[in-house]
């Protein structure tokens, strides 16, 4: 974790910006985020540990998470936005149930490597990939 602070730190300096002890707790708590989240529903688990956050520092937080590639957007089909946070060279598809909401991972060295591999024929320089599937999940 301590790479993608210095990551964020770098980042905030090319914005003339600073990395204040706000910002550095929520990005704290966004690291111990397991799976994808909704900002609301962050800023109320983070109201609850710690109230010293206005929502618009989280949301401008957060805003410069996604804009120095640390955090990734997550659409459901009904045009809810989940987030979590970018892990170096895990590649994988996000399954996401039109039911229950439930998203999941999905990861497969085949699929990656045929990526990786038609990027190169038609000579297309991969900066960041995100697969979303849709469906039901068998709870649904």
């Amino acid at each position: 974790m301590k790479h993608l602070h210095e990551k964020f730190s770098a980042y905030l300096k090319t914005q003339e910006g600073r990395y204040t002890a706000q910002k550095k707790a929520i990005v704290a708590h966004v690291f111990k985020q397991k799976a994808p989240f909704e900002i609301e529903a962050f800023i109320e688990s983070v109201h609850k540990k710690d109230k010293l956050f206005s929502r618009a520092t989280v949301y401008r937080t957060i805003k410069q998470l996604l804009e120095a590639g640390i955090l990734k957007k997550i659409p459901n089909k009904d045009g809810r936005l989940y987030y979590e946070w970018v892990q170096d060279n895990q590649h994988y598809a996000h399954l996401i149930c039109n039911g229950c909401g439930k998203i999941s991972h999905f990861s497969e060295n085949h699929l990656e490597k045929y990526i990786q591999n038609y990027c190169k024929t038609v000579r297309f320089q991969t900066l960041y990939q995100s697969i979303h599937i849709y469906g039901k999940c068998e709870s649904c």
